[in-house]
């Protein structure tokens, strides 16, 4: 996400975890795709909703994450509103980790 922002990973399966434990503490880009974020009113990474796109069955919404645009698709309408706080996540086995030096991916 933003620039020197720290991701902890508390959910499990800790077998993912820990296959990037040779990563801990060194500087690593977070991928998803779009249709694996989730959106909860509890927990997560603290988002603003900026942009809805309702394109028929599916439903695209842009969020501010701290000065970065995040994307998340979705099947159905939308119940939310620009405006709105919420919590963005996503289960760990849909991460993606890439080195920010070459961009590869970083196998778990």
């Amino acid at each position: 996400m933003a620039t020197g922002r720290k991701i902890i990973v508390r959910q499990k399966p800790i077998s993912r975890i820990d296959a990037y434990s040779s990563r801990s503490g060194r500087t690593v880009v977070l991928g998803l795709r779009p249709e694996h974020l989730k959106t909860s009113s509890s927990n997560g990474i603290s988002a603003t909703l900026s942009q809805i796109e309702p394109t028929g069955a599916f439903t695209i919404q842009l969020f501010d994450v701290d000065g970065v645009e995040v994307t998340q698709m979705f099947e159905g309408l939308p119940s939310a509103r620009i405006g709105d706080q919420t919590f963005l996540t996503s289960s760990p086995d849909l991460i993606h980790l890439f080195d920010p030096d070459d961009g590869s991916r970083i196998q778990s």
